[in-house]
């Protein structure tokens, strides 16, 4: 995992917690079946507050998961948002998404299907669009920080996401750097129990 910190903000270590702590305000992107959502929730549980998002519409997301369904109610339930239909490249349109959260996180992001049927220049366009708009939705703090996991290896290694974190501006005309990659670390998913990544179409 990566973790992306504001351009500003002077280098950081990892939380004596954890990545995610207690005063948290997370926004989760691309959350496939909500289990990652549920996992937080689970180790945070009322301490934090987490806005789930997914790129699918409701009855597509239930589509392809069957157990999003009940994992959107568990959210829900403890008073938490999911919010449908979703574009991770447009969330600074979303006026009260800006300067809102502490972390906003991207697990395993991908275009969909084979990994080769998307070629890289695809992938590192979508994530440069989603850390110019993600760095818009942090609160302005040190400590605010965008996550993006990935697979090792080829061709993820080829998206270059530190490079990107760089290269992320805010709003047009402005090209003062919204982001640099703050580290580099393994994804711990024993800290997650009951997640499980899912394949961006779906179960089948």
């Amino acid at each position: 995992a990566a973790a992306a910190t504001g351009g500003d903000a002077a280098a950081s270590v990892p939380p004596a917690g954890g990545l995610y702590v207690a005063g948290d305000v997370i926004l989760l992107v691309g959350e496939g079946d909500l289990s990652f959502a549920c996992a937080l929730l689970r180790r945070l549980g009322a301490s934090a507050y987490l806005i789930a998002t997914v790129f699918d519409s409701k009855k597509a997301l239930r589509q392809k998961y069957p157990a999003a369904a009940g994992n959107a109610r568990r959210l829900l339930s403890a008073g938490m948002q999911v919010i449908y239909e979703v574009d991770c490249r447009e969330l600074h349109e979303r006026t009260e998404f800006i300067g809102a959260f502490t972390k906003i996180v991207f697990n395993f992001p991908h275009l969909g299907g084979d990994a080769e049927e998307a070629g890289v220049e695809e992938h590192r366009a979508l994530l440069g669009a989603f850390l110019a708009s993600a760095g818009r939705c942090l609160e302005p703090l040190p400590a605010a920080e965008v996550h993006i996991t990935l697979k090792s290896g080829e061709p993820y290694a080829s998206w270059r996401v530190e490079q990107l974190a760089k290269q992320a501006s805010g709003a047009e005309g402005d090209a003062s750097p919204l982001l640099r990659c703050d580290r580099q670390g393994p994804f711990e998913a024993s800290k997650y129990r009951g997640y499980s990544h899912r394949r961006t179409r779906g179960d089948a």
